[in-house]
């Protein structure tokens, strides 16, 4: 009984360890490029009218 709930609790940690490594190399990758003004050309002209809510949005998402 001691071994399986230690190899959940082990797993549980691996997946956790998982989720962090992912989103700090997303962060690292794309986040660091909206702050230095290197948006995609997609977003058009409007984007620029707008682009601190989108930055506000990315943010936001990242704490969570």
């Amino acid at each position: 009984m001691i071994e399986k709930s230690l190899n959940k609790k082990s797993f549980v940690n691996i997946i956790r360890t998982l989720i962090v490594v992912f989103a700090v190399f997303f962060v690292a990758r794309f986040l660091t490029n909206y702050f230095n003004n290197k948006f995609p050309r997609d977003y058009g002209t409007e984007f620029w009218d707008n682009h601190i809510w989108f930055i506000l949005h990315i943010t936001g998402g990242s704490l969570v």
